[in-house]
């Protein structure tokens, strides 16, 4: 937003992709997948690909690729990872939830308590 310092797409990846080890970092590359609404404003993925550029080292590889169905495509894909029946251990259920309330999600693996401010 205009006013407001805060970093863009191309900045959030360099940030997550520095969080795992340089090999990671590289597989991570190779393979990001974009969905979702925003997505589909004109010359996303072309914005998104120059900000990777800049922001990867020299003349490393990577690869965006944008989802068929971009508007429900991170829907569909939740919906069917949660009915595969390998997944149940990462469900939080009901129980769960009343027996250690809101607070468990900050210890939880699907928390986005990691996000942390880059330090200079």
């Amino acid at each position: 937003m205009v006013g407001i310092d805060q970093c863009g797409v191309g900045e959030t990846m360099e940030y997550i992709l520095q969080t795992y080890p340089k090999e990671l970092q590289q597989r991570l590359a190779d393979n990001v997948f974009v969905t979702g609404g925003n997505t589909q404003f004109p010359g996303f993925v072309e914005r998104l690909e120059v900000d990777l550029r800049a922001v990867r080292p020299y003349q490393s590889t990577f690869s965006v690729t944008a989802a068929e169905e971009r508007l429900l495509g991170g829907w569909q894909g939740a919906g069917t990872w949660a009915s595969a029946e390998e997944n149940s251990p990462h469900f939080v259920t009901r129980a769960k939830y009343s027996e250690q309330g809101a607070d468990y999600f900050k210890e939880h693996t699907a928390s986005n308590l990691r996000i942390t401010p880059l330090s200079s």
